[in-house]
């Protein structure tokens, strides 16, 4: 009886047969790919295609904690991943961005501001509080005869919640009023103060400020002039002085000189210098 000849090629696959179904976690650099056990290599791997659809599909149907199809685990101080593309990745969440956690990157800025008025911070939502543009110094310089069909009311400025209006009337000659004022109106919540001179043409008198309380809070609205009772006054007048007015927006000084002519001229004139905070 002829003894059987083992090769030695067979040999080495009995060996590699029994190292696979015994559970030993290795693959050598140039050996197969054994599914359900550990593989390493020191050389890369490459699996490359040329058709319409992915090259490589992991699927993990478990529901269970923990279950995902890829795990990249690199070495100390490496990224775990690199592509040569640009190209947008659909529906890819990542957690942070150069190193930033998602809520600490700013929302999409949805607020606007209304007009005069520019953003002044940004909340994490993309909210936005705004604050209004200073201003600088505007002018003011109104010449107004004295109007017998009205008030002659002009509005000398209108800006950061202030609003700065002038009167220059005679009413009936034969009884009525006569005069004109400038009104300083600094909205609801407003606060105006005043402190200046009058004069009957070099003889100072303190008068007192002819204001509108609306609540019992600080004063909203102000006159400064002079309105007679008759038309019968024929000496000109003078204000001279500053005031000070907090709106809901801004803080607003004026410097002002007003003349009340009540002479043949009948005539009313403002002038002075606004200026923002």
């Amino acid at each position: 009886m002829k003894r059987p000849h083992i090769s030695p090629a067979l040999v080495i696959s009995l060996v590699a047969l029994f190292v696979s179904l015994s559970g030993t976690a290795w693959a050598a650099t140039g050996g197969n790919f054994i599914l359900g056990q550990a593989n390493s290599a020191t050389t890369q791997t490459g699996l490359t295609a040329n058709f319409a659809g992915k090259t490589l599909q992991l699927t993990n149907t478990s529901m269970a904690s923990g279950a995902t199809p890829l795990g990249l685990t690199p070495g100390a101080g490496r990224p775990p991943l690199v592509t040569p593309s640009s190209t947008k990745v659909t529906n890819l969440n990542a957690d942070k961005l150069d190193g930033l956690d998602s809520t600490q990157l700013q929302r999409r800025v949805t607020g606007t501001c209304a007009v005069n008025s520019a953003v002044q911070s940004v909340a994490a939502g993309g909210a936005v509080s705004c604050a209004a543009f200073p201003q600088g110094s505007s002018p003011i310089n109104v010449d107004m005869p004295f109007s017998r069909t009205d008030h002659g009311t002009t509005t000398v400025f209108s800006g950061n919640g202030l609003t700065i209006t002038t009167t220059c009337y005679i009413e009936n000659v034969g009884g009525g009023t006569e005069g004109g004022q400038m009104h300083v109106d600094a909205g609801a919540g407003g606060d105006v103060t005043a402190t200046y001179s009058f004069s009957d043409f070099f003889n100072p008198t303190t008068v007192k400020q002819d204001g509108f309380t609306p609540s019992t809070g600080a004063k909203s609205q102000l006159d400064i002039g002079l309105i007679a009772a008759t038309p019968t006054e024929t000496t000109p007048y003078r204000f001279e002085g500053t005031l000070v007015a907090h709106t809901a927006t801004n803080t607003v000084s004026v410097v002002f000189h007003i003349l009340i002519d009540f002479t043949s001229l009948g005539r009313c004139q403002y002038f002075g210098t606004i200026t923002s905070a």
